[in-house]
């Protein structure tokens, strides 16, 4: 426990439960930029 009473957790494995392993954007569009070159 932490100082403030809360619990600190030290996983050991990780499993990915996605189906699909391509991260997602980091960065979103600017808000009408998709849609000025339509």
């Amino acid at each position: 426990k932490s100082q403030r009473g809360e619990l600190s957790i030290f996983p050991k494995k990780f499993t990915v439960l996605s189906p699909s392993l391509c991260m997602m954007p980091r960065n979103k569009a600017a808000p009408g930029k998709d849609h000025q070159s339509k």
